[in-house]
């Protein structure tokens, strides 16, 4: 509640006070011995730069140089803390007074509603409270966001703006909404045929790669044994990448095959084969050959494979090479399922992709999401929503709604591979969509975990496995068999929406492996079944497979306000270039009213100002 929400930011508020004082007379401190310190002399200069640059520090460092670094991390710690504070004035504005999806906002409720019903026994106060009261609460609400978020967010939904919502934002409309949601699709299909589509050239010059690692694998026969394959992983193959990205491969030995032993107490995790491969790959010429990862948990090669173009200049293709890494290609499946009936899909996540990129949300060593993070959240939304016969996208958990088969259709956006039934795709066309209650649990879906003996992991999801199954799945699951058509913009901005308002943080776990019967996972069941944390009340992402792991688990409270912030804001950015808001009150004069759709698209994944981004990591 606010009440509560206030006293966790006054004793951070308080600790913060204390640590700044302290850190500020320790500058002082440091700031006075600097000054006593006297310069180094010619020679000390000299005799340093003579020697070995790595030791200039440790060596041959005069006091004053020690200082001055002790200086430099001083300001390093003043930064974090300063930054830490902001981060906690976010999570207390955007947790308190951030807009609800259910109207107004957290402790400012419709104005209408609070005062026909008494909320919170204003019906019985002694002084008369009419609308200008609640105007002027809402006035300085959106004077307060303002300056603290730096932007007002909007709550309402696309289809209320579609509809002719009653929110001012709407009413005063300077554009007509479903023209610029045409133009911003357009811009989004553009840009990912422009530099997020994989050509049959880049496509080939990869193969050409993996055909020649597995080569140089067949020919160390005293390492690996015969049949080795070398199999693609990752955005390269799971149809969510792009030109430009890293070509992940991984060892796939024969099926019950080992590695020859290495010693009678020494487990063989691959270590010594790969570091034999890796004097082979540098035999064939492939490049800055790097085996510092060998001694990982799952050894790990990294090279770059060289490619001539045909004008002559050479580029460098980075690779990655495992031993097996049989998860990895288990998840490539699935989203290459996902990818291959559903082009909206790539296009959606190529969008969210260069979102999170540029707004600095997108690095796992940061403590914010990795871009499989990002993609397992969309098809969560995906397929937990449909749409109603009247356009508004809503969660395909209504139940007397649903059942009612009045409010929404008979299936949503995108069916869950891992629930669906699996005879409903041959079933006749209108049959109503229809999910398990648990996954098939037969021995043949059933994997040891290769690293986790104490766990099995079920490996089932329906398999796209021929065209004819794609065509049917693509033509059952198009846009106009719905009644309604959401284009990628309205399914982006609902997205944005979804996780900056909508979502439970603290209560639901993001999940591919819940269905309409059985409701979002909730996180007191994870911590029942895996002991997750109850207490972290952030965002959670359950592997599809490895459902034990935490994808979101390197979010911290403060980067995971900032990520929150980072949706609210996408949204809200959507939301008034769709309706030319001349309210808004967004930095670098933004003309809202002239936008074209590519502007919009830009606009929504302008990089993070160099002072933000420095302050967040």
């Amino acid at each position: 509640c606010l009440a509560e929400s206030r006293k966790v930011l006054d004793c951070a508020f308080d600790d913060y006070t204390k640590k700044r004082a302290k850190l500020a007379n320790q500058e002082k401190e440091l700031q006075h011995i600097i000054d006593s310190l006297p310069p180094p002399t010619e020679d000390e200069k000299d005799e340093i730069e003579e020697q070995d640059p790595g030791k200039k520090k440790t060596v041959l460092a005069t006091e004053l140089e020690i200082k001055t670094e002790e200086m430099k991390e001083l300001k390093k710690s003043q930064a974090s803390g300063e930054r830490k504070w902001r981060e906690m004035q976010l999570a207390y504005y955007m947790e308190a007074f951030a807009p609800s999806p259910f109207g107004g906002a957290w402790g400012i409720r419709n104005c209408s509603w609070g005062i026909g019903n008494g909320a919170w026994g204003l019906g019985n106060s002694p002084r008369t409270i009419t609308q200008h009261h609640f105007d002027v609460v809402n006035k300085a609400r959106i004077n307060m966001q303002r300056e603290v978020l730096g932007f007002i967010p909007r709550q309402f939904s696309i289809s209320s703006i579609l509809h002719g919502g009653n929110y001012p934002e709407v009413r005063s409309a300077s554009k007509d909404p479903k023209t610029v949601l045409d133009q911003v699709s357009t811009s989004m299909i553009q840009l990912y045929d422009s530099k997020y589509r994989v050509t049959a050239e880049v496509a080939n010059l990869r193969e050409q790669c993996r055909k020649t690692v597995e080569a140089v694998v067949a020919s160390c026969t005293d390492v690996f044994p015969a049949g080795t394959r070398v199999v693609v992983f990752g955005s390269c193959a799971n149809g969510f990448g792009s030109p430009s990205s890293d070509l992940d491969m991984c060892l796939q030995l024969p099926p019950n095959a080992s590695l020859p032993a290495v010693g009678e107490e020494e487990e063989n995790n691959g270590a010594a084969a790969m570091a034999k491969l890796a004097e082979k790959l540098k035999e064939v010429g492939l490049e800055d050959v790097d085996t510092v990862r060998l001694t990982a948990r799952i050894p790990v090669l990294m090279f770059n494979y060289p490619i001539i173009t045909p004008s002559g200049e050479k580029i460098l293709l980075d690779c990655d090479l495992s031993m097996q890494n049989p998860l990895a290609c288990l998840n490539t499946s699935l989203l290459l399922s996902y990818a291959t009936f559903s082009p909206q899909t790539r296009v959606l996540v190529s969008i969210i992709k260069r979102w999170a990129k540029t707004r600095d949300i997108n690095s796992p060593q940061f403590h914010t999401l990795s871009s499989y993070g990002y993609i397992v959240m969309l098809l969560h939304f995906l397929t937990h929503h449909a749409t109603t016969i009247k356009g508004k996208i809503v969660p395909y958990y209504e139940g007397d709604a649903r059942r009612g088969g009045q409010y929404l259709t008979n299936q949503p956006l995108l069916p869950n591979l891992q629930r669906m039934q699996q005879d409903w795709p041959r079933s006749p066309p209108g049959k109503a969509y229809t999910e398990m209650s648990e996954k098939p649990k037969q021995q043949s879906c059933l994997m040891p975990h290769p690293t986790e003996s104490s766990f099995t992991v079920n490996t089932y999801f329906y398999r796209v496995a021929d065209q004819a199954q794609k065509d049917n799945l693509k033509q059952r699951f198009a846009p106009t068999q719905s009644g309604f058509d959401p284009s990628v913009a309205i399914l982006l901005a609902e997205f944005f929406r979804y996780y900056a308002f909508c979502f439970d943080f603290k209560k639901h776990v993001v999940s591919l492996n819940s269905s309409y019967g059985t409701g979002l996972v909730e996180k007191e069941a994870k911590a029942e079944s895996d002991a997750w944390s109850v207490y972290r009340q952030i965002l959670s992402i359950e592997d599809p497979f490895e459902t034990f792991y935490d994808v979101a688990h390197v979010l911290k409270p403060g980067t995971f306000q900032r990520v929150k912030r980072e949706f609210a804001m996408a949204y809200s950015k959507l939301v008034d270039a769709i309706t030319g808001n001349r309210d808004a009150s967004w930095s670098g004069n933004v003309d809202l009213h002239a936008m074209s759709g590519n502007d919009v698209v830009e606009w929504l994944c302008e990089p993070l100002p160099l002072e933000e981004e420095e302050a967040g990591n």
